[in-house]
């Protein structure tokens, strides 16, 4: 039998999946109903000066609580993988043109955009090129210039295999060519010249690190 619940607005009972959550309430649900709720909020938005004191203070919750967003950002993108990538290739397909047409525009008004972005984001642009490159072999897996940067502050910055600080690549323990995943596990921050000398062998000077 369906649980239900007496609305205190309209007065309606209704089964309790058409009430918010509340944890302050001892049943653990809002004491009105959704559309009752929705009308109240509609009601009270209607009023400039309530638009704009209910817009900062969602700001304000925001840039309190930028941590708990992303993670539940990350949640909802690893349980909903698949049905949001079908859905930006679908709305891609359907926007391109536009897509392409407002590129053009903003290369138009910022022809050296591009360019200075690559130059600051460099590590995200490396991420990119490589996520691309294992996706190309079927290998799968990618991270992020931010989770690169994170790994190389793990390691004080310094090349696994020289020991000494200088610009780090992002290079994969199990190379691409041989099957290695772009997931972060995969990746150890190598400087040019070491990154060079290993080429397609399968080292991981983590392990002397750790030792």
């Amino acid at each position: 039998m369906c649980a239900v619940k007496k609305c205190s607005k309209c007065k309606e009972i209704k089964p309790e999946s058409e009430f918010f959550r509340d944890r302050q309430k001892s049943d653990g649900l809002h004491s009105s109903c959704k559309k009752c709720d929705k009308e109240m909020q509609t009601q009270y938005l209607s009023v400039p000066e309530n638009k704009e004191k209910a817009r900062k203070a969602v700001r304000r919750w925001m840039d309190n609580n930028v941590d708990r967003m992303k993670e539940v950002h990350r949640l909802y993108f690893e349980k909903n993988k698949e049905r949001i990538s079908e859905w930006h290739k679908e709305w891609y397909s359907k926007n391109s043109e536009r897509i392409l047409a407002q590129c053009k525009e903003r290369h138009r008004l910022n022809p050296d955009y591009l360019r200075k972005w690559k130059q600051d984001n460099r590590e995200q642009v490396r991420a990119y090129e490589n996520n691309r490159r294992a996706k190309k072999r079927g290998n799968g897996g990618s991270y992020t210039g931010e989770e690169f940067i994170a790994l190389c502050n793990k390691y004080d910055n310094r090349c696994l295999d020289c020991r000494k600080i200088k610009p780090l690549t992002a290079d994969h323990v199990i190379p691409v060519s041989k099957g290695g995943t772009s997931n972060i596990d995969n990746i150890q921050p190598l400087c040019r010249s070491c990154n060079s000398k290993k080429q397609d062998k399968h080292i991981d000077y983590r392990i002397n690190w750790e030792k």
